[in-house]
């Protein structure tokens, strides 16, 4: 049996039973029951939507890049000032307080006070 040619009747009907199969396939996400692909085939349905998919990635690499490790093993050993951290990491250019902030907004580390930090225990 040969394929058949786009835009011939054959065609348009192999296309919408294709997707009548993967429609059928398609689960729903544990997090906010979206629709998941059926791409995979029969009872392979992901669990999660592409988006919560992503989401939790992104949260499971938190904290996991180069900077975020060496500055996180400082904080291991107590509370730091932020000139410290700046000195400790080598970054000249300013981005400390950009890494501090986003790492205050991950929950990982705590401002103790003006300018001091130390890691978060939970």
């Amino acid at each position: 049996m040969s394929a058949a040619r786009p835009g011939s009747p054959n065609y348009q009907r192999e296309l919408a039973q294709a997707r009548a199969r993967k429609e059928r396939y398609r689960g729903a996400c544990e997090e906010c029951d979206a629709p998941t692909t059926g791409c995979f085939g029969h009872s392979k349905a992901p669990s999660l939507c592409h988006t919560c998919s992503n989401a939790a990635k992104g949260v499971a690499k938190r904290g996991s890049g180069t900077t975020t490790s060496a500055l996180l093993g400082f904080l291991d050993d107590g509370e730091r000032r932020w000139i410290e951290i700046r000195d400790h990491l080598g970054i000249t250019n300013g981005h400390t307080a950009n890494i501090l902030n986003r790492l205050l907004r991950y929950g990982l580390i705590v401002r103790v006070g003006h300018g001091r930090y130390r890691r978060n225990p939970a």
